[in-house]
Formats: C-alpha cells, sequence, structure tokens
C-alpha cells in the first residue's frame, strides 16, 4: 500500500472512531433565560451536590424538574461555586443545560 493510501485509511479509522462515539453520546439540551428553583442537599465531605432543579422557561411554561447529581458544575456568574457559596437562596435566574432522560439530569447550572 502506499504513502498516500496508509494515510487515508488512517484517517478513513480516525473519522469512522470519532462519527461513532459523537453518535452514541447523548446531545445536551438547555433552557436558558429562566426562572430556576433548587432543591439541593449537600453531599457530606464533599463540595458537590444532588437533588434537583425546577427550570421555567416563561410566565406562561410549565416547570420542567431536571435531577442534579454529583457531577453537575454548579457556577455562579460565570465561575463554578461550591454549593455553600449558595447560600440558603433557593430561587435564581439562569440556564440549566442537561441530558435529558427519565430523568433528564443536569450537566451544569448556570445562576446569575
Amino acid at each position: 500500500m502506499s504513502h498516500l493510501g496508509t494515510a487515508l485509511l488512517s484517517a478513513l479509522v480516525i473519522l469512522t472512531s470519532t462519527l461513532s462515539a459523537s453518535a452514541n453520546e447523548p446531545e445536551e439540551h438547555y433552557i436558558e433565560f429562566a426562572n430556576l428553583v433548587l432543591n439541593l442537599e449537600e453531599i457530606p465531605g464533599s463540595d458537590r451536590a444532588t437533588g434537583y432543579v425546577l427550570a421555567t422557561a416563561c410566565a406562561t411554561c410549565q416547570p420542567t424538574r431536571i435531577e442534579i447529581d454529583e457531577t453537575t458544575e454548579l457556577r455562579l456568574n460565570g465561575d463554578q461555586v461550591p454549593l455553600k457559596k449558595l447560600g440558603f437562596k433557593i430561587d435564581w435566574q439562569g440556564a440549566v443545560f442537561f441530558i435529558p432522560g427519565k430523568p433528564s439530569i443536569a450537566t451544569r447550572l448556570m445562576l446569575q
């Protein structure tokens, strides 16, 4: 096989593996400019939280419940923060990014 043939075969293998990997990963969705109500509980011995968020996209929209687990990033004004930084406030504005499913799982909360 020529050098060009080997290079083309390598490129095809990389492209195929990249496409199949991304086809297996669920697509992330988001709700932005939402009213967010948090119900979080700190995971003992960590800065992580579990619980859920109720995200309401508009005044006439029904809230969407999205679960929060130990992998969910909590961000306040763009900076990643531990749960303790949020204090006792439960009502927020912002966006929630999530992987849809039963249940949907938040990947990150962008709070303002």
